[in-house]
């Protein structure tokens, strides 16, 4: 999982440093900078149920992020100690970090993912296990959070770079099914706009995001699920940017 997201990370930022440069549309009425992606196909957006794709990758942040060379580092986190001799994380969170509705991001909101993917049964297996060794999650504060290891897990800060989910949208329903996998609410630097099933899905960039502003307005994640259809849009100018296989 990490390698794929670092590379799903890397070829965001290609598409960043295009359009920076002047690649992409242009809205004819303004300045907008649009990036159209060719996309797979989506059924659900959550980030605990689509962790080898791209799109949660923006919409979602996680305590940890990765840096150029791959290594996490604090992401709504500001800062992390670790303690080996009683196998325990705690987490400092970011201030002033809100969720797409608006609504303040908290400690509850980690204790809240962290808890559903170690006791929620209809998760994939090769997700969960990635987490069996936390023994428990605590919130000492709105801005601390405290993870107790039952053992030695060297990949737990990879592992980290999870999207939390907001727990005032999802605490109570079923995560598989809920309406909110079609309707993310996130705390990346993009938010979820629209969703035009089997053709295109379009989000904006978070203007009230905690980190450094994207400089793409709007990414259009336009759906091309055959890699020769792909492949043609690329040539023709359809899209701007497509993940061919060789």
């Amino acid at each position: 999982m990490r390698i794929f997201k670092y590379v799903c990370l890397v070829v965001l930022a290609v598409a960043f440093c295009l359009i920076a440069a002047g690649c992409g549309s242009d809205s004819a009425k303004s300045n907008e900078k649009v990036l159209t992606y060719a996309s797979a196909d989506y059924t659900t957006i959550n980030s605990i149920l689509n962790t080898h794709d791209e799109l949660p990758d923006i919409i979602f942040s996680g305590l940890m992020t990765y840096d150029a060379k791959g290594n996490p580092i604090p992401d709504l986190a500001t800062k992390y100690e670790f303690d080996p001799a009683t196998l325990t994380y705690t987490f400092h969170l970011r201030d002033g970090v809100t969720w797409h509705d608006g609504q303040p991001f908290t400690a509850a909101d980690v204790k809240f993912t962290l808890d559903t993917l170690t006791s929620n049964k209809d998760l994939e297996a090769s997700i969960t296990d990635n987490y069996k060794e936390i023994e428990s999650v605590t919130t000492p504060d709105d801005k601390t959070v405290v993870i107790k290891l039952s053992q030695p897990n060297s990949a737990m800060l990879n592992y980290l770079t999870i999207g939390i989910l907001p727990k005032h949208l999802l605490e109570g329903k079923n995560i598989m099914t809920d309406s909110f996998n079609q309707h993310p609410v996130g705390t990346g630097r993009y938010k979820f706009v629209s969703w035009d099933k089997g053709q295109s899905i379009t989000v904006e960039k978070n203007d009230k995001f905690y980190g450094k502003q994207p400089k793409i307005d709007k990414i259009i994640f336009k759906i091309i699920p055959d890699e020769n259809a792909k492949a043609a849009q690329v040539k023709s100018g359809g899209v701007d940017l497509a993940w061919l296989n060789a």
